[in-house]
């Protein structure tokens, strides 16, 4: 009885979250589209505002979610891992291996996909190439504090590493990259290989935890619409939750962050260039 009355506790607060949430994007999306009905933004000044008050609405929504149901008597920067005491050298540095890893990663998944025929692409350059050099400094620079808040911080103490992380590569399909799969059962098996070598970190994580990781990276290798965005996202996810769990720490995941967007910034000048 009393695991039934959690679980519909934890569908209550879910839910609740949820209307935050959207109460949060659609609100500012209207304001924006007023703004542009009456001509006093661009339609391009709506697209790059709508980015981020979208952006700003993961760390709201989750400050107020904390705000309105804490129950402890730690305050919301403690429980999201942003207290000063985690700001320390070691948390910084964990943040540059962990970035240097998914750099790594980046570079073998182009391997595997030369060797495999497998097209996986990105459309990251040319999305941003026409973007305001203020929208790539908020995109290298805030949008990732606002990112690790809600799928780190709020996310993984509630709904676990993996979940989270597979919500965070779901919403790298924004970028639109199309990949071209020759073979679903190639795809698949590169999937799992993959999955594999990923998660010796995970290793004390329960079995249906690993089962439930590797499928679901098998499953965006063979939908075939999927860029190196998406792979690295929920990689990504994957490691930076589990340090997480480990450090207690927002700051590890927030510095990688910042590294591997600011990547895709210098390399998103250069392709301008």
């Amino acid at each position: 009885m009393q695991k039934k009355q959690r679980r519909a506790h934890g569908i209550v607060l879910a839910a609740y979250f949820i209307v935050i949430l959207l109460a949060l994007f659609f609100a500012s999306n209207i304001t924006l589209s007023f703004l542009y009905y009456y001509s006093a933004i661009s339609i391009g000044t709506f697209q790059y505002l709508s980015t981020v008050a979208t952006s700003f609405s993961f760390s709201v929504s989750a400050i107020i979610y904390l705000a309105t149901t804490r129950k402890s008597k730690r305050s919301i920067v403690e429980m999201l891992g942003l207290a000063r005491k985690h700001l320390t050298l070691q948390n910084l540095l964990i943040g540059v291996f962990l970035f240097l890893i998914i750099f790594l990663l980046e570079i073998v998944v182009g391997l595997i996909s030369s060797v495999t025929g497998v097209q996986i692409n990105t459309n990251a350059q040319l999305l941003l190439a026409g973007a305001p050099m203020w929208f790539l400094v908020f995109a290298s620079l805030v949008a990732p504090v606002n990112e690790e808040t809600l799928f780190r911080g709020l996310m993984v103490p509630r709904i676990g590493i993996v979940l989270s992380a597979a919500l965070f590569a779901v919403g790298h399909f924004t970028y639109m990259s199309t990949s071209y799969v020759p073979s679903e059962a190639v795809a698949a098996v590169s999937g799992v290989v993959a999955a594999l070598a990923i998660l010796v970190v995970l290793f004390k994580t329960r079995s249906w935890n690993l089962a439930l990781a590797i499928l679901i990276l098998a499953l965006l290798f063979v939908t075939g619409n999927l860029g190196i965005e998406v792979i690295a996202a929920f990689i990504f996810g994957l490691l930076a939750g589990y340090i997480y769990r480990k450090t207690n720490s927002l700051y590890p995941s927030i510095v990688a962050h910042i590294l591997v967007n600011t990547l895709t910034l210098v390399s998103t000048v250069a392709f301008i260039i």
